[in-house]
């Protein structure tokens, strides 16, 4: 989604919001993406192994839609719920198809080296990378790309027992260069995630 205004200035939010049967999914607001660069990054993407996909349950074991369980046609993958995977999403918004890196980097107090892959995205598309086979914990990402791009990661929250999910999009940001207000909403431990990308403290 792109947003241009003609007269005064403007912000714009998108919301998305999950329902699989009459169960939430989640639901967040999601704020705008760093233009489009050939280094972006994004900071607090959570690997959370209780909202991992699952296969589908088939015959008479398999939930109802009503009861949480996927609706024929649901996915583009029938052996997994795309909505409940953590993946960085990256789109070409030029002419020139992009040849990408993508590196996940541990933040402080996460286990783990963390790993790099490449993938190609094709000019005016958008793709979703799935981030998996991660130790549980909070992980930067970093995104390099032969031509212009812009990107957001998918991070994805679970609990065991309840069965419920929950999703937040971090779209890229951009570097800061001046000092700069957070707003912290209501809720239980709040973080802040910042990550250098230059080479000097």
């Amino acid at each position: 989604v792109h947003v241009q205004s003609r007269g005064g200035q403007v912000v714009a939010r998108l919301e998305q919001s999950t329902v699989r049967g009459l169960l939430a999914g989640g639901v967040d607001w999601i704020g705008p993406a760093a233009a489009p660069a050939t280094a972006l990054t994004m900071t607090g993407l959570r690997i959370d192994s209780q909202a991992a996909p699952v296969a589908p349950v088939e015959g008479a074991d398999a939930p109802a839609a009503d009861e949480g369980g996927s609706a024929p046609g649901a996915g583009s993958d029938p052996g997994t719920d795309p909505d409940r995977e953590t993946a960085v999403r990256i789109v070409v918004p030029g002419s020139d198809d992009a040849d990408v890196s993508v590196s996940v980097a541990p933040e402080e107090g996460t286990d783990g080296t963390g790993t790099t892959f490449t993938v190609q995205a094709d000019a005016g598309r958008t793709i979703d990378v799935p981030v998996a086979d991660l130790p549980d914990g909070r992980y930067s990402v970093t995104v390099q790309s032969s031509v212009p791009v812009t990107a957001a990661a998918r991070s994805v929250s679970g609990a065991a027992e309840s069965g419920a999910t929950d999703f937040a999009w971090l779209p890229s940001a951009e570097a800061l260069t001046r000092d700069a207000l957070v707003s912290v909403p209501a809720g239980p431990a709040p973080l802040l995630h910042l990550r250098n990308a230059g080479d000097q403290a």
